[in-house]
């Protein structure tokens, strides 16, 4: 009996008998993980962001990237995977952290820069990226110091560059062209440097033009080589001694590096003269128009976010909104009067200027505006676009049909027709179902017009998709987004590689931009 309980116990228990056979190992390492600003709930792409992306291939995008691109969804795009946390790309990933601190550098997020560069301390450890990080903070005393200590690559061409522009620094004019001269002897070609290195050491007194996207030390000396060069900065708008028309130039054109706070003062500053504020002076919209000028602007500004009569405000936003866009920060103002947009009826919005609200409302990512929108227009060609708008950007189009209008104008001729494919590869890429009568209207459809993707990269964004790398596709797409208006087949390909791999945000947007195109 108490051998049979034995078995039993054993045999109930199989682990204790296996006790001696057991095996113990080291526990992995805790899994690598960038830190970001920005995450999925906040505009980001979630922790799993390069599954399937080597460190490699990473590097490659980022390096390529349009960073200077006006398009705001491509820049969102960007930011989304560069400013994003989550796990890195697979692979050694040393030149990966280094050229995406120097990616958040060239985008110029002061402070996404210093949030990442304080969160990830093992990056900082490579001098390179340390000195690239002082140079950007414009910091050139440490950054020489360090080229000076520098001893394990000291003659590659970062440190020999960095030290030729330290001697000039140090008046040390002779070591200066020397260094460089023997930069250039040995073969190294950086064309905007060395034309910098002209202007340094009086050769020349014309210094060329560096792209936003240039490294911390190019942007340092075209600073050094244009000290006076009369141009305008972020502090000419807040500067009260400036001319007017300076201060209103430096805010369109700096409008990214200012806060809300510092436009919105900017503007009142400019609203009225002296005298006019001795007097208690006052305007309207009709009068702030007469007077175009800089204090005819700001008036409107005025009129945009504080004006209690909406119907106003709404006119006045309508023409901030206009001239921002022919400045190329639309998106930036757009932002800035999203709480002043919330509280006024979408009713006067339309009315008011439907295309520039509308394109504000696909931004924010607003499909109840969009609705509204629909809603107050009449019946005709503006109503159907809206309609479109708000389906792409509120992913309406999965598994429906294309719809009544898009049927409708695939049987008609000409430019309408034109107009239909296009909508019809559009839908289509969002999820909608081909019918019948749309496939024999679209036989023998070419790619249509526009710029046309090459197969091979079309191949690899695909690849990427399938693969669930959002960062990789969105990067990728991000690119051929720069280039222009896509093809037909082209725009169709993007929008489907971003359906697929998970980014219905991104790819709902470009569809929506597209739509409104034919407001």
């Amino acid at each position: 009996m108490k051998a049979w309980l034995l078995t039993s116990v054993f045999a109930l228990m199989p682990g204790l008998a296996q006790a001696q056979s057991i095996v113990t190992g080291e526990l992995d390492a805790a899994q690598a993980f960038d830190a970001g600003v920005i995450d999925a709930r906040s505009g980001g792409l979630d922790a799993a962001l390069w599954q399937g992306t080597s460190a490699k291939t990473a590097v490659r995008l980022m390096q390529e990237l349009p960073l200077s691109s006006e398009k705001a969804i491509v820049q969102d795009m960007i930011e989304a995977v560069i400013l994003s946390a989550g796990v890195p790309p697979e692979g050694d990933r040393s030149n990966y952290d280094r050229v995406r601190l120097q990616t958040v550098m060239a985008m110029g997020d002061k402070a996404a820069l210093e949030n990442i560069a304080a969160r990830n301390p093992e990056i900082t450890r490579d001098p390179t990226v340390r000195t690239d990080l002082a140079l950007a903070g414009g910091d050139v005393t440490e950054a020489c110091q360090t080229a000076d200590n520098i001893t394990q690559g000291r003659g590659e061409p970062y440190w020999a560059k960095l030290r030729a522009f330290c001697h000039i620094v140090r008046d040390e004019l002779s070591a200066a062209e020397l260094t460089t001269e023997l930069l250039k002897n040995s073969g190294h070609e950086d064309e905007a440097y060395f034309e910098l290195m002209k202007v340094l050491t009086g050769v020349s007194k014309t210094p060329p033009m560096i792209e936003s996207t240039a490294s911390p030390l190019l942007k340092i000396m075209a600073k050094r080589a244009a000290p006076d060069d009369g141009s305008l900065s972020a502090q000419t708008a807040m500067d009260a001694a400036a001319k007017p028309e300076d201060r209103v130039k430096a805010i369109f054109e700096f409008a990214d590096s200012l806060s809300d706070a510092q436009m919105t003062s900017a503007f009142s500053d400019l609203s009225f003269d002296e005298d006019e504020l001795a007097g208690g002076a006052g305007f309207d919209l009709d009068s702030a128009k007469a007077n175009i000028g800089p204090k005819g602007t700001a008036q409107i500004f005025q009129l945009a976010t504080s004006s209690g009569d909406a119907r106003t405000a709404v006119e006045a936003m309508a023409l901030i909104l206009t001239a921002a866009d022919k400045k190329g920060v639309f998106s930036r103002f757009a932002k800035l009067f999203e709480n002043n947009m919330a509280i006024i009826p979408v009713s006067l919005q339309a009315e008011a200027d439907v295309k520039i609200f509308t394109r504000a409302a696909i931004e924010r990512g607003d499909v109840g505006a969009l609705q509204g929108f629909y809603q107050a227009l009449p019946e005709g060609q503006q109503k159907l676009r809206i309609a479109l708008v708000a389906d792409a950007l509120g992913n309406g189009f999965t598994l429906g049909s294309l719809g009544e209008d898009i049927e409708t104008r695939l049987a008609a001729e000409g430019t309408e027709k034109r107009r239909a494919i296009r909508d019809t590869f559009i839908a289509t890429a969002m999820g909608s179902r081909l019918t019948g009568e749309a496939e024999a209207a679209l036989s023998g459809v070419g790619s249509g017009t526009g710029i046309s993707i090459k197969a091979g990269e079309l191949l690899a964004l695909d690849a990427a998709a399938k693969a669930g790398s959002r960062a990789e596709t969105a990067l990728r797409a991000a690119s051929m987004i720069d280039r222009g208006t896509l093809d037909d087949a082209s725009l169709a390909a993007v929008i489907s590689a971003l359906q697929i791999a998970g980014l219905p945000q991104f790819a709902g947007r470009l569809a929506a931009e597209d739509f409104m195109s034919g407001l």
